[in-house]
């Protein structure tokens, strides 16, 4: 009987990513016979993930817990994306704590020992380092920021790519690109341990209308290099993150191929500019070669996120999946319409086209898992409506003073 379930269980793993209501059954059947195993309880955990039962899913991870020898560092990385998932914030973040270790955070801890643990006074200075990805470390630079308004003189350690942007648009913190040892001990703390520090909950976000600023020259330069045509609104596209960003069945399928976004070439009045780099950028500009913005070539010459976020910084309206691009203009400012998988990342919670994160964000969920054409065509009628001439005859996107101001974020 033993054997048998064991065989279910295998099996349920294989069909995870494919068919999670099939593993789920499969690991139903396995735990009827193996009631008290972890492994099994994890697995069923995944399933109901998978199946859009995050709920469920957490009370299998929590028995799961109480079992024998349970996979620890998994389990807690699951239970915690799924209670912040549902916005248990403080049983969340709790969880969150025993995500899997990072390089900047691991050097810090074996130089200095603990970290800062938010309860304690805010030390003078304090040394945060960078977790994850690029999205993760511009999303949480917020709490950094308020930190040092609090007073504390905040160092950021984080990936080279993002210390120009950093430097340039978040003057509040000092930041630096990796680690070098100090000679004495420091406050540390990691980035993405400071929500549950400070008590981060959906209606206590800080800077939610954005927390980078830019030099208005830089901003010029780029409307120069851009050369938008008169009287036609730019929309920035990006369709594809990192595939190593989603090798997880918590993080995989993200993305989409750039054909999905091709009803948009169909309307008028608009140039578009990518911002996809790497990966995927192979595949511009496909349906867009007669939309794209004049400057596009020095769009793909530069390489900096400081240069993507003064090219965001012209456009109206960002149109992308759930990348780093999207957190970039959430932290500017800019509107930007996110399009997302049934059962998103943790960050996006279930329901609302609105964002706690960013209020210039608008959600436009998957109905089905994997079947992107209907979020699509929403996304296509919203923007065909703002483009579309009023009673007085102006278009409905005119009421923006500048790129960067309502109607083209969530719709307050």
């Amino acid at each position: 009987m033993r054997e048998s379930a064991v065989d279910g269980i295998n099996r349920a793993g294989r069909w995870l990513a494919t068919n999670p209501q099939q593993a789920r059954a499969e690991m139903r059947a396995a735990l009827a016979q193996l009631p008290d195993s972890a492994s099994a309880w994890f697995n069923y955990g995944l399933a109901q993930h998978q199946c859009g039962n995050p709920d469920a899913a957490i009370r299998a991870y929590q028995l799961s817990q109480r079992c024998a020898d349970p996979p620890r560092r998994q389990l807690a990385n699951n239970l915690s994306q799924d209670l912040l998932l549902t916005q248990r914030f403080s049983e969340g973040w709790q969880a969150y704590e025993g995500r899997p270790p990072s390089p900047l955070p691991v050097a810090c801890r074996q130089w200095y020992g603990p970290c800062w643990n938010g309860t304690d006074p805010l030390p003078a200075e304090l040394l945060v380092p960078s977790e994850q990805g690029f999205g993760d470390t511009l999303m949480a630079l917020r709490f950094a920021r308020l930190l040092a308004e609090r007073g504390c003189r905040v160092q950021v350690a984080c990936q080279e790519a993002l210390v120009e942007l950093i430097a340039h648009g978040c003057p509040q913190v000092q930041v630096r690109g990796g680690l070098v040892r100090a000679a004495a001990p420091q406050p540390w703390a990691p980035m993405l341990s400071l929500p549950g520090m400070l008590g981060v909950t959906a209606t206590t976000m800080p800077f939610r209308a954005g927390y980078l600023t830019l030099q208005p020259e830089l901003v010029e330069q780029w409307r120069r290099r851009l050369r938008r045509r008169p009287g036609h609104r730019l929309v920035a596209l990006h369709w594809q993150g990192k595939p190593i960003s989603e090798q997880s069945l918590y993080s995989s399928g993200r993305s989409f191929a750039l054909q999905l976004l091709a009803p948009l070439a169909e309307l008028a009045g608009v140039d578009v500019v990518c911002l996809q780099k790497g990966d995927g950028s192979d595949q511009w500009p496909g349906p867009f070669a007669q939309r794209q913005v004049a400057g596009q070539p020095a769009v793909s010459a530069s390489t900096s996120f400081l240069d993507s976020a003064a090219i965001l910084a012209n456009c109206d309206l960002l149109i992308s999946s759930d990348s780093a691009v999207v957190h970039l203009a959430g932290a500017l400012g800019v509107p930007a319409w996110v399009l997302l998988k049934a059962i998103p990342e943790w960050r996006w919670g279930l329901e609302t086209e609105a964002s706690y994160w960013y209020t210039s964000l608008r959600l436009f969920r998957q109905q089905h898992p994997g079947q992107w054409g209907e979020p699509m065509a929403r996304v296509r009628a919203a923007l065909a409506a703002l483009l579309r001439p009023g009673p007085d005859g102006a278009n409905r996107m005119d009421s923006a003073a500048s790129p960067g101001l309502q109607p083209f974020g969530y719709p307050n």
